[in-house]
């Protein structure tokens, strides 16, 4: 079963820190069971001003210790265009069974994001 978290605050943030920890215990619980995917925008770190590397870039270098976690805790993570369509589009190309929004009303893009269906089951 695919489960993709979607969220802009996949970082050193308290949807972050709370989501790291979901995606990991449901990872490593059901594994066997369950492909865990991490949906994020370009991380905000490093360059003041500037997106910096997205999570599948970032890995163990960040300085950043929810994204470190996060990246070893889960089978994958695809970066989030800010533009609607963009995301859309890779939402749709996940193929993902579970669709969980993480951070809706917090952000523009995933309130209009959640408003579609990219899975047979969405929260």
């Amino acid at each position: 079963i695919r489960v993709a978290f979607v969220s802009t605050l996949l970082f050193d943030h308290s949807i972050g820190k709370m989501m790291a920890q979901v995606m990991s215990s449901l990872n490593r619980a059901h594994g066997d069971r369950f492909s865990v995917i991490a949906v994020g925008p370009k991380h905000p770190d490093f360059v003041p001003g500037q997106a910096g590397p997205s999570l599948p870039e970032l890995g163990a270098a960040s300085t950043d210790v929810v994204v470190q976690f996060t990246c070893e805790s889960i089978a994958e993570s695809r970066t989030l265009p800010r533009n609607e369509e963009d995301a859309a589009a890779v939402l749709r190309s996940i193929s993902a069974d579970v669709v969980v929004f993480t951070d809706i009303g917090m952000d523009a893009l995933t309130f209009f994001l959640a408003q579609s269906r990219y899975a047979p089951v969405q929260a």
